[in-house]
């Protein structure tokens, strides 16, 4: 299939110089603004930073593949704070030379060019930059997912075929939400001329290979009880209807594009040309599903990401004989980038203290000097197994306090069911012996669950000027049992 443009065809790579040395200054701008950042590692980078130490075919709330990133990023670079955030920083230029890639195809080298630089300064990439998670994987391949099926359509190559396969499941691994691409891909048949594919058996033998490559991790879930599958499908399960917060996951979207990126993409979707229903096939059965998520009254604002990866491409080409509107996005998309990450080094250069409600970075503040002063405590008392309530405290004492997962580390686990990895793979059942038990719980409830309990000290995590929690480290002996009425 053709596809109309405004402009033809641009042979070869002539513009790709260029954008190597953009995407080169931009990680080399933001691994140094990194390296100023005052801000503790968030929970989900911890957990990550342990099951890459780990190793398995699944977790309780994800697959693989981010472990797998982190592994080989601190197999290299060691186990620093900078090295943990390192695989987003360089996965994101892979990413952009195939938005690249994808343009120069569907359109232009000088469309493509442009969707790559729009990509890689959009805010939502410039903080995702310095956060390896889930969503850097994701998106990376269902790019190169959406440029080798593209190509299996138009060569029929067993090559490509079997590419598309190995990405597609590999995007599978890093995060479920990959199985959406298959209905844009259905669409791409369906809808663009290539319905006579359904019967081609290169297609399923490719759809095979990559249920060949999740199967370990069905299997990992099926003699672990389900846990990916059951926590994701919980987000989908909850009672009731919350349109409130659908439309606030809509308009959290300018956040990720940024607020001209917002007022274009609209603008695009209503008035723009081909290929634009191309773009929307790949973009808007993931955004529909995940606004589907949002009514169900659950929902993070970079849960759509993917759906960027073609609709930057759209864009570009909208905007690229409108560029006065390319410029403004441009500037304020970078001005924005910027302030995400240096308003954390001038604060603190500056000695300011936000209130907690506005400060963006308070969920990760206060945790390395809770957990050093949590060591002080667990020196006095070496050999004695720690029992931590909560996955985000059990992930900051590993790093903070321990530097790794110690094997006396061990997961609370009251009430019915299981709530985290931590929980499923290490949960405290009770002992012999004194352990140590940090909690917010008070005496009297930790008596229900203890004979003898002795309150050692308070262990204070301070968030803000404003805002601190104060958590109570308990000696305990003699374990009665999870109450779960008292949970």
């Amino acid at each position: 299939m053709t596809i109309a443009t405004t402009r033809g065809p641009e042979p070869g790579f002539a513009k790709l110089k260029p954008l190597l040395v953009i995407l080169l200054l931009v990680s080399v701008l933001r691994a140094y603004l990194m390296t100023l950042s005052s801000v503790d590692l968030f929970v989900d980078e911890i957990q990550y930073w342990w099951w890459s130490l780990e190793l398995d075919w699944g977790y309780f709330s994800k697959p693989p593949m981010v472990a797998v990133l982190i592994y080989l990023v601190t197999s290299v670079f060691g186990h620093s704070v900078f090295a943990i955030k390192l695989g987003a920083l360089l996965v994101y230029p892979a990413t952009t030379l195939i938005i690249y890639l994808l343009g120069q195809k569907l359109v232009s080298e000088t469309v493509g060019f442009w969707s790559a630089v729009l990509f890689i300064t959009l805010p939502g990439v410039a903080l995702s930059s310095t956060i390896t998670s889930t969503d850097v994987l994701l998106v990376l391949f269902w790019s190169a997912g959406m440029l080798c099926f593209i190509r299996s359509i138009e060569t029929n190559s067993w090559f490509d075929w079997i590419a598309c396969g190995i990405i597609c499941g590999l995007g599978l691994l890093s995060k479920y939400n990959m199985a959406i691409f298959s209905l844009s891909a259905l669409g791409y048949m369906l809808f663009f001329g290539h319905a006579a594919q359904l019967k081609n058996p290169r297609l399923w033998i490719m759809a095979g290979i990559s249920l060949m490559i999740l199967a370990p991790n069905i299997y990992w879930n099926y003699i672990n009880g389900f846990p990916t599958i059951t926590h994701t499908a919980g987000y989908v399960a909850k009672k009731g209807l919350y349109p409130g917060r659908m439309i606030s996951f809509i308009f959290e979207q300018a956040g990720i594009i940024g607020p001209v990126g917002f007022i274009v993409m609209w603008w695009w979707i209503f008035k723009g040309d081909k290929p634009k229903n191309l773009m929307l096939n790949f973009s808007m059965p993931m955004f529909v599903i995940i606004c589907m998520v949002a009514l169900q009254g659950k929902h993070n604002a970079n849960w759509a990401a993917p759906m960027y990866v073609s609709i930057i491409i759209g864009m570009a080409h909208f905007l690229q004989n409108r560029k006065k509107w390319l410029k403004i996005m441009l500037i304020t998309n970078i001005v924005l980038g910027l302030m995400v990450q240096i308003s954390d080094p001038l604060m603190s250069a500056a000695g300011v203290e936000l209130k907690e409600a506005v400060d963006p970075f308070a969920r990760v503040r206060g945790w390395k000097s809770w957990g050093q002063d949590l060591k002080t405590y667990t020196d006095r008392y070496p050999g004695l197994p720690l029992i931590v309530a909560g996955r985000h405290e059990i992930t900051e004492v590993a790093f903070y306090t321990f530097g790794k997962p110690d094997a006396n580390l061990l997961a609370w686990r009251p009430g019915p069911g299981i709530r985290d990895h931590f929980q499923l793979t290490r949960p405290y059942t009770g002992g012999s012996g004194p352990a140590l038990f940090l909690t917010i719980l008070d005496p009297a409830i930790v008596g229900l669950y203890f004979s003898d309990v002795q309150q050692l000290g308070t262990v204070t995590r301070k968030i803000s000027r404003d805002s601190q929690v104060d958590y109570t480290l308990y000696r305990v002996e003699g374990f009665k049992g999870y109450d779960l009425k008292s949970g």
